[in-house]
């Protein structure tokens, strides 16, 4: 389970990072869109601590992407 499917579990959707990379990296960053009221980023700032929170706690881990070698 990813970081983002976890997130979306708590009602926050957020994309993976290589959704919007030209060179398709950025397998460890996540997309957080600053769009919304203040109020609204605030309890979604609150939901993804709590997805990351049971992520860790639990051990559940994101998908691993293999690093290109340099």
């Amino acid at each position: 389970m990813t970081f983002a499917e976890l997130a979306q579990r708590h009602g926050v959707a957020v994309l993976p990072g290589p959704v919007f990379s030209a060179s398709e990296g950025q397998e460890s960053r996540l997309r957080v869109p600053f769009s919304a009221r203040p109020s609204v980023l605030d309890a979604g700032v609150q939901r993804l601590a709590q997805a990351w929170r049971e992520m860790t706690r639990y051990g559940v881990r994101p998908r691993e992407t293999p690093q290109p070698s340099d």
